[in-house]
């Protein structure tokens, strides 16, 4: 199950790691709800890495999700214009 955290607590993880090199995480913002919910995060050595972690986590979660909730990230997983500007943000020095 996953463990819901303060935003502020998001942010805060963030910010320490982007310090050191890459940081891709993936959470979700349940609607009308003040919380996120980590799903999985690690550090990456460079922007490709840390783009290649969303995508593998993204599968995985797609996966467990209800039916009516999967086709929104299934689309991004398909949607290579995304992941290619999602990677020159990343290479720029911008948080995705």
């Amino acid at each position: 199950m996953a463990t819901p955290l303060p935003l502020e607590d998001v942010h805060a993880l963030w910010e320490s790691s982007l310090r050191s090199g890459y940081w891709a995480e993936c959470v979700a913002y349940p609607p009308n709800h003040s919380r996120v919910f980590r799903l999985g995060a690690r550090p990456a050595g460079s922007p490709r890495l840390a783009l290649r972690w969303l995508r593998s986590r993204a599968r995985d979660i797609a996966d467990q999700l209800d039916p009516a909730a999967a086709p929104q990230l299934e689309a991004w997983l398909r949607d290579t214009a995304a992941h290619q500007r999602a990677l020159s943000a990343l290479c720029q020095g911008e948080m995705v």
